[in-house]
């Protein structure tokens, strides 16, 4: 019978295991709104089929993701009554730890989460960089829920964004991948 559920529960995991995985992105066109993001997991039995094997669970909690860019104004020039060119401009995260992720470890085994920043077309010019480009977290073993490993990363934009992109454009995604 042990057999039985064993083979079942090994099945359902393969299965499961082969469905896409998929991107989202979320846009925000209230103040006050929100984004979600779901986080999701799959348990898979060590190679050899056996019990007790590897089991990754890491929750990946994301900021709002939302930027503001501001151009330059320019420089008053008393002597010529013009205004000199922009030379640029500012990225603000529009929400206190808006830019932040959070990776929670609750596998029996440490992992490193990397993240990577790719520009939507028509926004190559803007790069994304992040303060961590990899967090290494340790196991969750012999940790209390609440205690388990976490760590941060923040996402900083460069580049300028043109003057006629609409209000809460996609300009690019976030990839995390665990090893």
């Amino acid at each position: 019978m042990r057999k039985k559920k064993t083979a079942l529960v090994l099945t359902l995991a393969m299965v499961f295991s082969l469905a896409p995985l998929s991107a989202y992105a979320d846009m925000i066109t209230t103040g006050g709104g929100t984004a979600s993001h779901d986080v999701t997991a799959t348990y898979r039995a060590d190679s050899s089929g056996g019990a007790g094997g590897t089991v990754y669970s890491v929750d990946i909690t994301w900021g709002d993701m939302a930027f503001t860019y501001t151009a330059e104004a320019g420089i008053w020039d008393p002597a010529t009554h013009k205004t000199t060119d922009a030379e640029g401009g500012v990225w603000t995260v529009d929400k206190e730890g808006g830019n932040t992720i959070t990776v929670t470890n609750h596998s029996n085994t440490g992992v490193t989460a990397a993240f990577s920043y790719a520009a939507d077309t028509g926004f190559e010019g803007i790069t994304g960089t992040f303060d961590n480009a990899s967090l290494n977290l340790e196991t969750a073993v012999g940790t209390a829920v609440e205690a388990a490993p976490k760590a941060t990363t923040s996402l900083s934009l460069n580049g300028a964004l043109g003057s006629t992109t609409a209000d809460n454009t996609k300009i690019g995604t976030i990839t995390v991948t665990l090893n």
